[in-house]
């Protein structure tokens, strides 16, 4: 890497490292070692750019990406933010995706943060340091500031112009200082015609990408590299009662078996993988902890009816007292199974230990959506400052809430220690599924009253969920206890509150502690919570005999007007898309995090009660202003192609208390073959700040195909997956 030119100093790059790292590791030099990690969910604040971008000596800038890079384009999407402040062409930008020791902080990298939490810092940084330039320009030429216009890559006066890299003097160094200056952004000028913002620009790794060019953890090679795999506990306190450990250490290739049964910890170190796929196999190890537990039995566990029998649940989210006497227009339940991460890359880190100026030192490569909690929970774990933990945090294959642990990369830095020399660790696909924290299991239960034109008046909806958020990911099993007593699950409770106005509204929540691994999923709560309220708004215009749209858009206030937009918008895409003979189309809708807007529309068929096919697909979204729309649009067909898994295929399937899939042949998942055509459309937002896209269109996706296939079906749907037992055997209408 060049050396910079713009640089933070010492102390804005300490505060820059966020108040939470600072806390934590007083708390590691206190001992506290229970003491929670938390995620590193610090949003940046709109001065932090100026620690991400720089300007080589040569003229050359650099964006030292802020996001990691999952697969959805965000780092791309930030270096054309950064040319149209410059007036360059975006691949003139370098991008960096840094490790640990390169940038002070990260957030935690979600769809729903990435572009919205980022986008004016970096426009900041960008444009001060335009005006910086600019500043130089004018004194090269001896004339005021606002005399110097922008030319492409440089400053113009009359007929003279000049690079940026002719105003980088060899021997200067430019710091931007702790409080950037307010400085015209052309980004977020919605009257300026744009050049790099809004424009489709290809994934700056594409070109990588086809030609198999080192850019994932599995590509790492080291000299004297081995190979570990570490057995998954079947459940969260499942415990090793025995193990053949000496036999396996035995074997050709084995160098070296890890045993540590009172923390669960039993790993293989070899010298190729076909070593290590033969060593695991010859294990034997039985396990103890696990409860009986079946998906009737985890279904049990979270089921609405049984809560309400006892009383009201134990978070009343809208308070009003609404009449049971009175006859519903619609009561409709629905339950939701577990979900895998299934469409995701294999897990892979890759731990060495170097010794550098002396001191011991540990380099981690793993595809992770927060480096800076792994560099924290592995300093934990060595007992050593994090400065001597370097964490590489390379581009995923995507996410969707599954990279948010420090499983793997636990499991390779303490081979990597046994081994004393680098040591890879991927997980099969089994793993995957063994160890994956599913999406939770959850129970809905939604009452509406309504007059006969389509006013409601009353609204009563319960939810009751495994959690999200408050698990492993936030701390130790006693601070998740103490949590759970005095909030909700703030995940499990995502876009629970209706966007319909009733008279009378009462939301209750209840989460529920599983004896199976779950934790978050793209979305979170937000696709559970926003599918039960849009099945009811289908099913009651059924009832009503009103068109679903102008059903949602009487009952939207007027705080709606960018969903109602997206409505309107929506409705005329599908106009000019009539149905087909023996076709049928659901309608959704929904806000998700109160910035991103979305309405959505499946067409389906179902030939001679065969399977439902998917035909086609709508969307129309809003979310603020669009960087890169190819990007976004691509994030919309990712959620269209994981609602049609969702809605007719996925189920994590649980027996003996353990997740008992192995591959995809039993967890079917959405192929090519499955997808439809697909029609997107992006609300010209210009005036408003970017919003993420990267979750919004699941949370409307999911229930437009479920509406769909309960209108083709003519049948009432209480549970997902769409299994061919659910479907009726007779013709008659089920409302």
């Amino acid at each position: 890497m060049k050396s910079g030119s713009i640089k933070p100093s010492r102390r804005t790059f300490l505060i820059g490292t966020g108040l939470t790292a600072v806390g934590l590791s007083v708390g590691f030099y206190l001992g506290v070692n229970n003491f929670p990690i938390l995620p590193s969910s610090t949003s940046p604040d709109p001065d932090d750019g100026r620690f991400w971008l720089h300007m080589t000596k040569e003229g050359e800038v650099v964006l030292f990406s802020p996001v990691h890079d999952l697969g959805q384009g965000t780092p791309s999407s930030l270096t054309q933010i950064i040319a149209e402040e410059l007036n360059l062409d975006p691949l003139t930008v370098r991008l960096v995706l840094p490790d640990s020791a390169q940038i002070p902080y990260m957030r935690f990298t979600i769809g729903s943060h990435g572009m919205s939490d980022h986008a004016l810092p970096t426009a900041r940084a960008a444009a001060f340091l335009r005006e910086t330039l600019h500043q130089k320009a004018a004194e090269k030429f001896a004339v005021a500031p606002d005399l110097i216009s922008d030319r492409r890559g440089g400053g113009r006066v009359g007929e003279r112009t000049v690079a940026y890299a002719q105003l980088i003097a060899s021997n200067e160094n430019l710091i931007l200082p702790d409080a950037i200056e307010n400085v015209p952004l052309y980004t977020f000028d919605a009257g300026r015609e744009k050049r790099s913002v809004g424009q489709m620009a290809p994934d700056r790794q594409a070109r990588a990408i086809v030609r198999g060019e080192p850019l994932y953890v599995d590509d790492i090679r080291l000299p004297d590299m081995l190979h570990g795999r570490v057995v998954q506990a079947p459940c969260p306190d499942a415990r090793i009662k025995s193990a053949n450990t000496r036999d396996v250490a035995r074997m050709h290739g084995v160098v070296k078996v890890v045993f540590d049964p009172s923390h669960a910890f039993l790993g293989v170190i070899a010298t190729t993988p076909s070593a290590l796929n033969l060593a695991m196999g010859a294990l034997e190890v039985i396990w103890e902890g696990a409860e009986p537990l079946d998906n009737d039995g985890l279904a049990r566990l979270v089921d609405v009816d049984a809560f309400l029998a006892k009383g009201r649940l134990e978070h009343q989210m809208e308070k009003a007292d609404i009449s049971s006497d009175l006859e519903w227009t619609i009561d409709h339940r629905l339950d939701l199974p577990p979900l895998h991460h299934a469409q995701q890359e294999l897990r892979t880190a890759v731990a060495q230990f170097t010794s550098e100026d002396g001191l011991n030192t540990l380099h981690l490569w793993v595809g992770t959506q927060d480096a800076f909690v792994h560099r924290r929970k592995a300093a934990r774990d060595l007992g050593w400052p994090e400065e001597r933990i370097i964490v590489h945090p390379l581009r995923t294959g995507g996410a969707f809430g599954g990279r948010a642990l420090y499983d793997v990369g636990r499991e390779a830095l303490l081979l990597a220690r046994h081994a004393e020399v680098p040591v890879k660790v991927q997980w099969t696909r089994p793993d995957e599924f063994l160890a994956d924290r599913a999406r939770p299991p959850s129970s809905h239960r939604l009452r509406i009253r309504a007059n006969r034109d389509g006013h409601i008046t009353d609204w009563w909806q319960a939810t009751v969920s495994g959690h999200f958020l408050l698990t492993e990911i936030m701390g130790p099993e006693w601070a998740l206890d103490i949590a759970r007593l005095a909030i909700a699950d703030f995940g499990a409770t995502r876009s629970i509150h209706p966007p319909y106005g009733a008279v009378n509204r009462r939301v209750e929540f209840q989460d529920v502690e599983l004896p199976v691994h779950v934790g978050q999923m793209r979305a979170l709560g937000a696709t559970p919570n926003t599918t039960i309220i849009e099945i009811g708004m289908d099913r009651l215009a059924r009832r009503l005999d009103m068109d679903p749209i102008e059903l949602r858009l009487l009952n939207l206030g007027p705080e709606h007007p960018r969903l109602k937009a997206c409505l309107e918008r929506l409705r005329a895409m599908i106009e000019t898309n009539p149905l087909e003979t023996g076709e049928a189309r659901g309608i959704a809708c929904g806000i998700y995090h109160d910035k991103s807007f979305v309405a959505c529309a499946f067409d389906v068929a179902s030939r001679n009660d065969g399977p439902i096919e998917a035909k086609r697909a709508f969307c129309a979204m809003d979310v603020g202003l669009v960087i890169n729309p190819d990007r976004v649009k691509a994030q919309v067909e990712g959620c269209l192609m994981m609602a049609i898994g969702q809605v007719l295929f996925e189920k994590a399937i649980v027996t003996n208390g353990t997740f008992t899939s192995k591959s995809f042949k039993d967890y079917p998942a959405p192929t090519f073959r499955h997808v439809p055509d697909m029609h997107i459309e992006l609300l010209d937002a210009r005036s408003t700040a970017p919003a993420g896209a990267g979750e919004a269109p699941l949370i409307a996706a999911v229930p437009a195909l479920t509406n769909a296939v309960s209108r083709i079906q003519k049948m009432k749907i209480t549970r997902l997956p769409i299994e061919v037992s659910q479907r009726p055997h007779r013709t008659e209408t089920i409302w």
